[in-house]
């Protein structure tokens, strides 16, 4: 029973070890974006390895993925289904589907399509980042938006579950938005 014991701190000890280093390098998410970002803007070829192969881009996506999935327990999602959280998935899908598109909507139309002192200003380019912000509007979250809400220690598993239900929902809804 003392080995038995001894055993399960172990695992716990290790598990937190992983979770404080997975911690540590998550956190730093946004200066890795500043320093792409910077990159991309003053020396755009550095980073032509990212698209060079198909398959980079899927596995940054998934490092990203599982370095928020490891954070989250089976508890973390039965804790949205019971208490005061049940309401919580419909609100969420109610403003992923509806409240989204129409802020995206609403403002690609505000600052986008309007005319600057009744002279027509709508050209091509216009037009398309319009049709651009409505369609990002239309489209569900990512597992960026997962990891945002891990590193500013919003309920991680709402959001993965928003995720997937919206993402499911919308191969349905986006036609009709």
């Amino acid at each position: 029973n003392n080995e038995a014991s001894s055993a399960e701190e172990e695992k716990a000890r290790a598990r937190q070890r992983t979770d404080a280093i997975l911690a540590k390098f998550t956190s730093y998410f946004p200066l890795y974006l500043i320093i792409a970002s910077g990159l991309g803007l003053y020396h755009p070829p550095s980073l032509t390895w990212v698209t060079s192969k198909p398959w980079i881009v899927s596995l940054m996506l998934s490092f990203v993925m599982m370095g928020t999935g490891l954070k989250l327990r089976l508890s973390d999602f039965t804790k949205i289904f019971s208490g005061s959280d049940k309401m919580s998935v419909p609100i969420g899908l109610f403003c992923q589907l509806l409240i989204t598109p129409l802020v995206a909507l609403a403002s690609s139309h505000y600052f986008l399509l309007r005319s600057k002192n009744g002279m027509d200003v709508l050209n091509e380019s216009r037009r398309l980042l319009h049709l651009g912000l409505v369609l990002v509007g239309c489209s569900p979250a990512g597992a960026i938006s997962n990891l945002m809400s891990l590193l500013s220690g919003a309920n991680v598993a709402l959001s993965v579950l928003l995720t997937s239900v919206s993402t499911l929902l919308s191969t349905a809804m986006t036609p009709f938005r």
